[in-house]
């Protein structure tokens, strides 16, 4: 699919020269995309895309939002997501673009903790094979410290990393807390980019 920058026509999170610096920043960090699947909302608004990169990480397939930054002012200030797995590449974008499009609906405030619950409802197979039911969100990870912020046109756009967690593992961050969460998976040795992985809940 072509790459092409979503209509930014009445929407102040994100102008034409931040998409254009937004998709120079991924390609500075991550190289190419090798495709661009557009996802529009069930409500009238801006699309979103979710660009997929090869050869980031070995065996595994990375993916950015591009245009999430438009809805701004629904989650909090202007953020755009990354997400790394090693399988289920073909469910991922129509996953996180569904996710994202609920937290606009529920105006959650996308910062690292933030978690967003349903996989279930959005793609039962991925689900049933993975056993992961949302996406917990934190600071970028095993890339290049640079990677986690975009400063253009004026604008600052954060950039999250998403972690697919089962619903054991969703429910223990609401227990102990953000960091207690982090330091027990750290603990635990996870690879976060393994979908087949055991729960450490």
């Amino acid at each position: 699919n072509a790459i092409k920058i979503t209509n930014t026509k009445g929407s102040p999170g994100m102008s034409e020269l931040l998409a254009a610096n937004l998709y120079e920043h991924y390609r500075k960090y991550l190289g190419a995309p090798i495709r661009a699947d557009v996802f529009e909302p069930l409500e009238p608004g801006p699309k979103i895309q979710i660009l997929s990169y090869e050869n980031v990480f070995e065996g595994c397939i990375a993916f950015t939002t591009f245009g999430a930054s438009h809805y701004a002012k629904e989650l909090g200030h202007r953020v755009e997501l990354f997400v790394v797995a090693d399988d289920g590449f073909e469910h991922i974008p129509y996953i996180l673009a569904s996710l994202i499009f609920r937290a606009v609906e529920m105006r959650l405030d996308m910062r690292r903790g933030a978690r967003i619950i349903g996989i279930e409802s959005v793609d039962t197979e991925f689900e049933r094979r993975f056993a992961k039911n949302g996406i917990y969100f934190t600071l970028p990870f095993a890339v290049p410290d640079g990677f986690a912020t975009v400063f253009s046109d004026g604008a600052l756009v954060s950039v999250l990393h998403g972690i697919f967690v089962d619903r054991e593992e969703f429910s223990l961050v609401g227990r102990i807390g953000v960091d207690a969460f982090e330091d027990r998976m750290e603990q635990a040795g996870i690879d976060p980019f393994a979908m087949s992985r055991t729960s450490f809940a």
